[in-house]
């Protein structure tokens, strides 16, 4: 029976049968959430998911997918597929693997391994489509926070918002746990009366959330709700983050 998890938006066109098959909600959740960093990253800028979708052409399966082994034993599934935003699309090459697995994943295969790769492999490189694709938001003011820290600590436009998303980004993902102890360290403390905390108000509030929200390629993503810590909290945790990790690259604070 197919699953009946709950497929984004942007792939829905694929969570059915277009061309004779169906691909696996399992799948699309890994499409969905390894996928979406690589495109921003190919264009530099947000993109607006729910004008997006991506499309693979009605036409029989062998002229859009394959299945490819390297000279060293990796079995790789390609597609290919479009990113379409109504009447323009661009051309890609996705693509996925496991190296745990090794095996060739048909797109209906539900039962995948847990470190399956998902690539954008290839996307037209025609640059008129780069700076144009409708899909394409503006970039957010960013504001750079003056902190005495290793990495970069940005917000996304000019002030803290009481509610908001966390984004770090790691140049070494090993030391995610190591992240998850240190914030979850720094916010008992913090809502803790008795702990000193230099540099902090002296009526500094309680701060409602700090959560592991989900992971995406080398990016964590946390939750955060200030409640009553209204100015300090964000520094602190940062702080502390400096003091005790040394796989951080960049942190950007962002409303929702």
């Amino acid at each position: 029976m197919k699953s009946k998890k709950r497929v984004p938006k942007w792939l829905k066109f694929l969570d059915g049968k277009p061309n004779n098959i169906w691909f696996s909600a399992e799948l699309l959740k890994e499409f969905d959430r390894q996928l979406k960093p690589q495109f921003e990253n190919y264009f530099q800028r947000p993109m607006n998911w729910e004008r997006l979708w991506l499309f693979v052409e009605p036409i029989p399966e062998k002229y859009y997918l394959k299945f490819v082994e390297t000279n060293e034993g990796l079995k790789i599934t390609r597609l290919k597929a479009k990113i379409k935003c109504g009447q323009m699309s661009i051309d890609c090459i996705i693509s996925w693997n496991s190296k745990e697995g090794n095996q060739f994943y048909h797109p209906s295969t539900s039962d995948i391994s847990d470190d399956l790769k998902v690539l954008l492999e290839w996307i037209n490189e025609d640059t008129t489509f780069k700076g144009k694709f409708p899909g394409l938001e503006d970039k957010p003011e960013m504001t750079r926070m003056d902190l005495d820290a290793d990495f970069e600590v940005f917000i996304e436009g000019r002030h803290l918002t009481h509610e908001g998303n966390m984004e770090i980004i790691m140049s070494d993902i090993s030391e995610e746990k190591i992240v998850a102890e240190v914030l979850n360290e720094s916010l008992q403390r913090w809502n803790n009366d008795e702990e000193i905390i230099e540099g902090a108000p002296e009526n500094r509030g309680y701060f409602h959330q700090l959560d592991f929200e989900e992971k995406q390629g080398n990016k964590l993503i946390y939750y955060l709700d200030c409640g009553s810590a209204v100015t300090g909290a964000h520094e602190y945790f940062m702080e502390s983050l400096n003091q005790k990790t040394g796989g951080i690259e960049k942190v950007v604070f962002k409303p929702i």
